[in-house]
């Protein structure tokens, strides 16, 4: 200690002794301990959440609460609850130096535990240094003088501890932190089954939140960074059943879902976070609750600021998400017109309407005679590793030693290459799989997203093929069915849906399984209300996927035949289902500008990010124009000017007219050009937990609407 004294505390970053401390944890232990380091400009956006929102949390537990970090790791979060209980009393006294006994009584409501003993140890010193960096230099000399300079922490308030064997008493006003994200936890998982809870994939986190409510003092708060798939896109029976049990258990406050910003806060994580913010429920009444879907942009990496725009703040009720399991994922990039055109899509008869699932009718779950058409996944390979494992289950195919197999990765969209297959030596399989699928008419989809597309192909020749690929098989009375679909699910409109529908895409892992599949819309054309339009457009994709066999296999056709193929899909697809233009245009945008952004890594600067060309603004003043004219008399229109635009804003003037005194798009950006400083100064706004709020505001000044909103692509 005296050593020590000679350094200047303020210069030692106390995230740079987190950093340290992560270096004697490889990333091999890090995953499979379910660790993953916070940063620190993360672990103080959650302080601050909690903190600067008096809603959330009240004087007396900021005055006198006691926290706790049952998972604390290094102490990265008590370090910030420390520097916020300094902030705090300086605020409130008018003073600079902090008392000595104060600091300690600081010190002394923190507590943490984390079954990793060196972890606890770091976490000691972290305080310490946090410590020793606000004490009045008088007061360390004093301490000096008497031997006893810092307060016990190890074995007291810090302890090395398991937190499910630590006893359940509600003592506390607060319980924060980043539990581990581990798979197969048997002390989580153990615990929960003795507390008779779900515990979806025996993910440990819900075990830490399930039991942080029990440390909960009456009025107090958990703020925990838990696994987003878990918790809120995962919809299996278990999942849903633990989601609902929460959304009564507890009552949430705020919901900031990070997913869209997965590769900038954590690099090797798979898995995107969500902040959770919720306190004791009291009654069983439906609630409303903050669900903010921050997206990625130039500020996150540069500044470490969150940025989000009025759009991404969403306010949920219980009685929605308990109606739809989706929401979560739905409201993460839906606005107005997303919502408007999935609503109509899914008025049509899905698919799963016609088609049974192989392993349900194998394993005897549908009582009902077997349908024509099923899905089924291909057979699933004994893995290398496993070969010498005689404990491991495997069967015989003889279908898969006999027929030519066609690897996932030579998988190619509309109809399959063919050429060069050959059957597979050995008949030793895991699992055989849905072996109707290897002959006859069938689509074949891959469960992989290529080049955003569902990659279904229609193919009669027998062939095998791995679980990565399902098939759904058909009568021969059925063929034209099964092209139409082929053609279908390659469409930009139907990856469209599939981004708004399915768990992970844009959450984790891009992948489409079958039930969400079964999913999708898939009317005949005389369901949809434009039949003749929709039954031409079907007679084309049969045509088309009748001739992409010769066209596709024929050296003389162009390199780029298969992206024309796509094209004239896309147009029939939406022919089929009878979109407008501006439906057309949503679908379009988004698979054009949204889909490439998601989860950009920290060198990645989407096109979505880009101010927008004079051609585009042109373009979306059209847009609104002849959206705004469907709305306004015969004889008015809306007139639509640029007349401000900086870096950051740009504001448009809309102006109600008559028909006669309309005129085109201008740009005239002089008009009111000095007071964008002034209108960013005001409308760009902090809110609690480092997060940037850009505001879009309008303006009304007699027949003139000034809309002013940030100026770029988005």
């Amino acid at each position: 200690q005296l050593r020590l004294w000679g350094y200047n505390f303020a210069f030692i970053p106390v995230e740079l002794i987190s950093a340290v401390y992560d270096q004697f944890l490889s990333e091999q232990d890090q995953a499979r301990k379910g660790q993953f380091h916070t940063p620190m400009h993360l672990a103080s956006s959650i302080v601050s959440q909690i903190w600067d929102d008096p809603e959330v949390l009240g004087p007396r537990i900021r005055t006198k609460g006691k926290f706790l970090d049952p998972a604390c790791g290094s102490g990265i979060f008590l370090v910030c609850l420390f520097k916020r209980l300094c902030g705090q009393w300086r605020h409130g006294k008018a003073k600079r130096s902090i008392r000595w006994d104060s600091l300690r009584s600081f010190i002394d409501r923190l507590c943490g535990w984390d079954i990793d003993a060196s972890a606890v140890r770091v976490a000691a010193f972290s305080l310490y240094v946090a410590l020793l960096e606000e004490a009045h230099p008088p007061d360390i000399r004093n301490l000096m003088r008497r031997g006893n300079l810092l307060p016990r922490l190890w074995g007291a308030t810090l302890r090395e501890a398991d937190f499910f064997r630590m006893e359940a008493s509600p003592e506390y006003d607060v319980v924060i932190g980043n539990p581990p994200w581990l798979d197969s936890d048997p002390a989580s998982a153990g615990w929960c089954k003795r507390q008779r809870l779900p515990v979806p994939n025996k993910q440990a986190a819900w075990g830490f939140f399930w039991k942080a409510l029990r440390h909960l003092k009456k009025d107090g708060r958990i703020a925990f960074l838990l696994p987003g798939m878990s918790f809120l896109h995962t919809h299996s029976k278990e999942a849903l059943k633990a989601r609902s049990l929460l959304l009564q258990s507890a009552r949430v406050r705020r919901i900031v879902n990070y997913a869209d910003l997965r590769r900038q806060l954590f690099g090797t994580a798979v898995q995107p976070a969500a902040l959770f913010i919720a306190s004791l429920n009291p009654d069983t009444e439906p609630y409303e609750f903050d669900y903010w879907v921050p997206k990625a942009s130039p500020s996150s990496s540069a500044t470490r600021l969150v940025s989000i725009n009025e759009a991404d703040k969403k306010r949920l009720n219980t009685v929605m998400i308990e109606k739809d399991p989706l929401e979560f994922k739905k409201r993460m990039w839906m606005t107005g017109p997303e919502s408007k055109l999935f609503r109509y899509l899914s008025t049509y008869p899905r698919l799963r309407a016609k088609v049974a699932q192989f392993g349900r009718s194998y394993a005897g779950q549908d009582n009902e005679p077997e349908p024509q058409w099923m899905i089924g996944q291909g057979f699933k390979p004994v893995p290398k590793d496993r070969l010498e494992d005689a404990g491991y289950e495997r069967t015989r195919s003889e279908a898969v030693a006999a027929i030519p197999f066609l690897p996932a990765k030579s998988f190619r969209i509309v109809t399959p290459d063919l050429e060069a297959l050959v059957p597979r030596r050995d008949k030793t399989v895991h699992r055989r799989g849905f072996e109707k699928g290897f002959d006859g008419p069938r689509v074949l989809i891959s469960q992989g997203i290529g080049n955003r597309r569902l990659k279904a192909a229609y193919s009669e020749t027998p062939f095998t093929f791995q679980h990565a690929i399902q098939a759904i098989i058909f009568p021969d009375a059925n063929r034209e069915s099964a092209k139409l679909l082929a053609a279908l699910l390659n469409s930009k409109l139907l990856f469209w849906y599939v981004f708004h529908s399915t768990s992970s895409i844009g959450s984790e892992r891009p992948k489409v399984h079958q039930d969400q599949l079964l999913d999708l819309p898939f009317p005949a054309p005389e369901e949809t209300p434009e039949s003749p339009r929709s039954l031409s457009a079907a007679k084309e994709l049969i045509a088309l996927i009748d001739g992409a066999p010769g066209k596709l296999n024929d050296p003389m056709q162009p390199p780029n035949l298969l992206d024309q193929m796509l094209d004239e899909v896309d147009r029939l697809a939406c022919d089929y289902f009878a979109l407008t233009k501006r439906e057309m245009l949503v679908v379009e945008e988004t698979w054009e500008y949204v889909v490439p952004a998601l989860q950009p890594g920290p060198s990645k600067s989407p096109r979505i990010w880009e101010q927008p060309s004079a051609e585009k603004r042109r373009e979306y003043a059209q847009v609104l124009t002849s959206s705004l004219d469907d709305w306004t008399e015969a004889d008015s229109r809306v007139s639509v000017a640029l007349v401000a635009s900086n870096h950051d804003l740009a504001v448009l003037r809309l102006r109600l007219c008559s028909t006669q005194d309309w005129v085109e798009y201008t740009e005239e950006p002089n008009e009111v050009g000095k007071l964008l400083a002034d209108v960013a100064r005001e409308s760009n706004t902090e809110l609690p937990g480092n997060i940037h709020q850009v505001s879009n505001l309008r303006m009304y000044a007699g027949d003139d609407m000034y809309m002013v909103k940030p100026n770029s692509m988005r």
